[in-house]
């Protein structure tokens, strides 16, 4: 196979390096050609002529009848100017300063425009000047008709008012179309808008009034119970502020929240008869109820629910459409249904509660798990009944659940109470709460210097409140922290106590706390009133209720500062390592065993304005 001649161009069979130089250069040269060859073609176009170009301005001098045009000009305008200096302008005046700015647009055209900018600008002045003076006589038209309209609108003659403030700022439009240049021209944009805002103005005004003056009717008319007149006046006033509300979005007229509630109004009058009957069925079921018949009873509680889940369907924007109201029907039907039921139950947990009263703990211990099994089925059977409140159910849960030491809890409380001097029924405990007895009644012991004969510390005022209810649970009778009164009376007079014999305090303690009673008792019987820990005491009405009162110092306190039996207060969730209390029971065997029932259920819709009357 012949061999390739070499070639300087070629390189193994491919192209060299100075043959892509040269197709470089080659394709350079022909974009150059291309746009010299474009460049040369805009030199052949005609160009445009700008007749402010000096170079373009007429050289030598201006004709005679072409001076004379700008003199002139200038003569009128200086005539015009004096005028105003001297008088008031005329309508001469305006007509000699239009024909300056005629003559001076003249001169410009015929000179070609020479000295264009200067021309101009006595244009633009003069023409500011006249537009001024021809729209002067319209701003005093313009103010008048304000004016009047003003005194139309104090007469409340507001039709008459509106069109006289429309007449007012039409003619402060035409002002600022006519005067652009003149110096009223922002006046009258700001005057522009106000009185078109007026004119919006009187236009809502009578619709906002006769939007009141309806909703007024219409409520005189629910009075009356004049349901039609109702209903009219109302969808009046409600169509009135929606219109406001929509073409007057800017304007104070406008009111959501008022049109929400004439809406409501006018669907609680659409469904006044559905809700007339509810009231019937209520009324038959409340009346079978107190004659003891609960079946007809739930029978009427049942029907009047379903006619309100109906209304709320079919009328829900009636303020009668009130979803509570169906869980207020059927607490009123459960509550009728379980009448039988929680009949038993309250007659036998008196029975029991008069039991513990009285410490006849085998029988109450018998029948404590029967009765929290009853009221467990009550809850489970009958979840919204009012009859069987939260309190006496934790009441009983408790109860159930400390049944086996119930013994133990009274024999120890009941061996610690004294009477409290001149108080014949309240029995104070003699001594501080031990951790033993506070274990017993609350099941755990949050004191930080334990032992079980030592007073419980470190319990806070919500705890001590919280033991008290318990324990009167336990004993059925009133159980509560002693007021300072109560305190004072157990401690009686201090002046001759032996402070050292009675108290354990920083001189003989050591610091810390000791068992409960081992020191003297006071002359009334009651022991480490002071000293030992400080005792909580129930808030007077009116202390703050984050805080409530501490007395009769602690160990940490000096043998002479505990004979003033020093006070202080506490945060009431404060756990206070030197803090404890005492308890005091009420031994009035008349106070009743149960706690009052609960209030029967409220009518949601009794403040309602369309009421069934």
């Amino acid at each position: 196979m012949p061999r390739r001649q070499k070639d300087p161009y070629y390189h193994r069979g491919e192209p060299g390096p100075w043959s892509k130089i040269l197709k470089v250069v080659a394709v350079t040269l022909g974009m150059a050609a291309i746009m010299a060859i474009g460049w040369s073609l805009t030199l052949l176009q005609p160009k445009k002529i700008k007749w402010d170009d000096p170079g373009l301005a007429p050289t030598g001098d201006i004709p005679p009848q072409d001076s004379a045009l700008l003199d002139q000009s200038r003569l009128l305008e200086k005539q015009f100017k004096q005028a105003e200096q001297m008088r008031d302008i005329t309508s001469d005046d305006l007509l000699n300063l239009k024909q300056a700015i005629s003559l001076q647009r003249e001169y410009l055209y015929r000179t070609h425009n020479h000295n264009l900018a200067d021309g101009n600008s006595r244009i633009d002045e003069m023409t500011a000047s006249l537009q001024t003076y021809e729209a002067k006589p319209l701003r005093t038209q313009s103010l008048a008709l304000e004016s009047q309209a003003q005194t139309l609108e104090s007469s409340n003659d507001y039709e008459g008012a509106k069109k006289l403030y429309d007449q007012a700022a039409t003619l402060e439009d035409k002002i600022m179309h006519d005067d652009v240049k003149g110096s009223l021209y922002q006046t009258s944009q700001q005057r522009a808008v106000a009185l078109h805002h007026k004119v919006e103005y009187l236009t809502a005004l009578p619709m906002f009034q006769d939007s009141n003056n309806a909703e007024t009717a219409a409520k005189a008319a629910v009075e009356r119970k004049d349901w039609p007149a109702a209903m009219e006046n109302f969808t009046r006033a409600r169509d009135l502020q929606a219109k406001l509300n929509q073409k007057f979005s800017e304007m104070s007229f406008t009111n959501s929240g008022r049109l929400e509630s004439l809406s409501r109004e006018v669907a609680a009058l659409r469904s006044l008869p559905q809700y007339q009957v509810i009231q019937k069925l209520l009324t038959q079921a409340r009346a079978s109820d107190t004659t003891g018949d609960a079946l007809t009873a739930a029978k009427f509680y049942q029907q009047a629910e379903l006619q309100q889940s109906e209304l709320i369907n079919n009328f829900p924007d009636s303020r009668f459409a009130d979803p509570a109201q169906v869980v207020a029907i059927e607490v009123e039907r459960q509550t009728a249904m379980s009448h039988p039921l929680a009949t038993e139950i309250l007659a036998q947990a008196a029975s029991e509660f008069d039991d513990l009263r009285h410490r006849r703990i085998k029988p109450a211990q018998d029948t404590i798990p029967v009765l929290q099994q009853k009221v467990a089925h009550f809850h489970e059977t009958y979840p919204r009944s009012t009859l069987i409140g939260d309190e006496l159910q934790k009441r009983i849960d408790y109860l159930n659940y400390r049944q086996a030491d119930l013994g133990v809890i009274q024999d120890q409380a009941y061996s610690m109470l004294l009477t409290v001097p001149g108080q014949q029924r309240w029995l104070l405990a003699k001594e501080e709460v031990p951790q033993s007895l506070y274990k017993l009644v609350e099941g755990g012991n949050p004191s930080r210097n334990p032992g079980p004969t030592l007073p419980v510390d470190s319990v806070n005022w919500l705890e001590a409140k919280e033991f008290c209810q318990r324990l009167s649970w336990i004993l059925a009778r009133p159980v509560r922290l002693p007021t300072v009164d109560e305190f004072r009376a157990a401690l009686g007079p201090t002046d001759s106590l032996d402070v050292a014999a009675t108290t354990w305090n920083q001189d003989n303690s050591g610091g810390s706390t000791q068992a409960v009673a081992t020191k003297s008792a006071n002359a009334n019987g009651f022991f480490d009133l002071l000293g030992n820990v400080a005792e909580w005491l129930d808030q007077p009405e009116s202390m703050d209720t984050s805080v409530a009162p501490i007395i009769g110092g602690n160990v940490q306190t000096g043998a002479e500062a505990l004979r003033a039996a020093p006070m202080a207060t506490l945060a009431i969730d404060s756990h206070n390592p030197y803090t404890g209390f005492r308890f005091i029971v009420n031994s009035d065997d008349t106070i009743p065993v149960m706690p009052a029932p609960p209030p029967p259920p409220t009518d949601t819709t009794a403040n309602n304005t369309v009421q069934a009357k």
